[in-house]
């Protein structure tokens, strides 16, 4: 505080100037602060036991924070010591503001001597928060519910799009008859392929597309089982059975389907692959009663002739030359020769699987969100 006579500053505890000797009068001091045994008492959590101290200087009053933990803001500026006069916003803990009304009647009580019991407490106001009209709380909900439906609207058609989750199992049980010419070897390598293609048969009607074979083979990734084989009984031929199964989920399958129609390459393979598929089955047929007959009796030979001059026509219709072995349709009639020509052909039949097991596994490597990419529809 400052002296009333010279202007010096002194403590505000002393009785006298210690620059002009002159008396002075008692400090005037204001305790503020949540404990009751202050001047002006505030009831807040936010504001500490001892707060802060107002003492009087002159017409101007000097506020002086006591280390609170949330400190004193005088016109809107944190201080730790401010002169402060009638009219300035004081908040002491940001929420509380200073009542001039409360200071002076305190003030006139240190003066007295008398100080008033209860103490004098602070006007205190709660920050308050901006209330939000009922028209723009109405647009706030209107702008989520649009979003809402928006994101909806896009998970919806991105399931319609892509498929579901839902999985297609696909099962199959085949029986195949052993030929009487065939050997086990021989005998369980057909019996695979067959198994093989009657799964592969059912696959457009459980998924609703127009499918061959050799399109749902590299779409599909079917396991057959191993061989069961049943013994021949009376004049029956022995039999093998297998299973076959398949399962993929629809957005899946859908995002291999999708990845296929713009690949106009391996469209192309899968087609000609077809042509040679078919040209292989006729190749066995021919080979299987070629075996058969020539087992038997020499007979045959026209019959024969007759497939070779068949196989031939379909050599010619898919822009192939005859084979080497029908060209001069002479028949090596020993059983031996007519097993591996057999066995040749079964191997060509398989061999036209195995040449799109490249696309196959390219296909199977293919993600969910590939089901977005474009392309042409799959005939």
């Amino acid at each position: 505080m400052k002296c009333v006579h010279c202007g010096a500053e002194i403590e505000a505890d002393s009785s006298f100037c210690i620059v002009c000797g002159k008396p002075v009068s008692p400090s005037q001091k204001l305790r503020i602060g949540r404990d009751a045994g202050n001047d002006i008492v505030v009831n807040h959590d936010r504001i500490s036991r001892l707060h802060a101290v107002i003492t009087k200087e002159g017409s101007h009053y000097r506020i002086t924070d006591q280390n609170s933990l949330n400190g004193i803001l005088v016109n809107g500026q944190k201080v730790t010591s401010a002169l402060i006069r009638p009219g300035d916003k004081v908040s002491l803990g940001g929420i509380v503001e200073l009542d001039w009304n409360a200071v002076a009647v305190a003030f006139s009580g240190v003066k007295s001597g008398t100080r008033p019991r209860p103490a004098p407490v602070f006007y205190h106001q709660e920050a308050s928060q901006p209330r939000k009209s009922p028209s723009a709380l109405l647009i706030s909900l209107i702008v989520l519910g649009v979003i809402g439906l928006l994101a909806g609207a896009y998970f919806l058609w991105d399931n319609i799009s892509a498929g579901s989750g839902k999985s297609f199992n696909i099962q199959s049980e085949y029986s195949y008859s052993v030929k009487s010419v065939e050997d086990p070897e021989m005998a369980s390598r057909r019996s695979e392929v067959e198994t093989l293609e009657d799964l592969l048969a059912r696959a457009p009607a459980v998924f609703g597309r127009e499918m061959s074979l050799l399109l749902s083979y590299c779409l599909l990734d079917v396991k057959v089982s191993e061989p069961q084989t049943l013994l021949s009984s009376g004049t029956e031929e022995g039999k093998i059975l297998r299973t076959a199964s398949t399962s993929i989920t629809e957005r899946e399958f859908n995002a291999r389907y999708e990845y296929l129609r713009g690949r106009e390459d391996h469209l192309a393979m899968i087609s000609e692959a077809e042509n040679q598929l078919a040209q292989a089955r006729a190749e066995l047929k021919l080979r299987e009663a070629e075996l058969s007959l020539v087992s038997k009796a020499p007979e045959g030979r026209d019959l024969i002739n007759q497939g070779i001059g068949a196989i031939n026509v379909l050599a010619k219709k898919g822009d192939k030359p005859p084979l080497d072995s029908l060209k001069d349709n002479r028949i090596d009639s020993s059983v031996d020769q007519a097993l591996r020509d057999y066995d040749e052909a079964l191997g060509n039949l398989e061999g036209v699987y195995a040449s799109l097991n490249d696309i196959k596994a390219e296909v199977a490597a293919v993600k969910a969100d590939s089901s977005k990419k474009g392309g042409r529809v799959l005939k």
